[in-house]
């Protein structure tokens, strides 16, 4: 979508969606706590080699807006 501000200025503004699944990201609750993998039978979190708690890792769609200003300069004198 682009908009002409005036003779010689302009405004653009794009989206782009794009799922993909090879991109992942820690699983939050809708308060921000991180959500760990635990196993389904005894609720006991799982944990990497060091101890650290495994957090669930989620993918989704992602969201890119772009804005562009354009400006134009004539030069010369019109003819007709």
């Amino acid at each position: 979508m682009t908009f002409l501000l005036n003779e010689w200025l302009t405004v653009g503004i794009s989206t782009h969606l794009l799922y993909d699944d090879n991109i992942s990201w820690g699983k939050e609750e809708d308060n921000g706590a991180s959500i760990y993998l635990k196993d389904p039978d005894t609720g006991i979190v799982y944990t990497d080699a060091a101890g650290n708690p495994i957090q669930q890792q989620t993918t989704g769609v992602q969201f890119r807006e772009n804005l562009t200003v354009g400006i134009t300069y004539k030069f010369g004198q019109k003819t007709k």
